[in-house]
């Protein structure tokens, strides 16, 4: 009877301590964390506080979505909005990363329209300065995950010179 007691207690503290796990922040352990950090091909790079959005895929399945990772300009770390973790020890993920954040990009395949019509001011120039980048294949370790961001925007810069027909006041109104 000793035996039975013991093993049913055996068996409620095994299972209490299960779980199904569908959160993605709640993984095991055994899956390890995602460290990731952006870096701009811009030259004047990022400033604190500015934020990217970023997509984790496995095999065309979205574990991420759109959680955005601010900058710490004075650590030079970027924190993402919640902790972030691989699937498991094995299966690579695609990392998609985009700036400036926009917390309405609900889906990878969906959309954001980006207003760029004011750049008045620095803040609007910046936010109107549209990067995108990605990493393809990255194994589950415990190294930092770099991906490097480029413009996808023109930046086109017009010098209008009088001659051939245009005089100097012409081309400075």
């Amino acid at each position: 009877m000793k035996n039975l007691v013991k093993i049913i207690a055996a068996s409620v503290l095994l299972f209490a301590g299960c779980e199904e796990v569908n959160d993605p922040n709640e993984q095991s352990p055994d899956a390890g964390k995602m460290n990731v950090s952006v870096k701009s091909a811009s030259d004047s790079g990022f400033m604190n506080g500015d934020k990217v959005g970023l997509f984790v895929v496995y095999d065309d399945e979205v574990m991420y979505n759109n959680i955005d990772l601010q900058y710490d300009y004075s650590s030079v770390t970027w924190r993402p909005s919640e902790n972030l973790y691989w699937k498991d020890s094995s299966t690579p993920a695609d990392l998609y990363c985009y700036y400036p954040y926009h917390e309405d990009f609900a889906t990878l395949h969906g959309g954001v329209v980006w207003n760029i019509d004011n750049q008045s001011s620095l803040d609007d120039y910046r936010n109107s300065d549209v990067l995108l980048g990605c990493v393809q294949g990255a194994s589950p370790s415990n190294n930092l995950i770099g991906i490097r961001v480029n413009h996808v925007m023109s930046h086109l810069v017009v010098k209008l010179e009088a001659g051939n027909g245009f005089s100097a006041e012409d081309v400075s109104n």
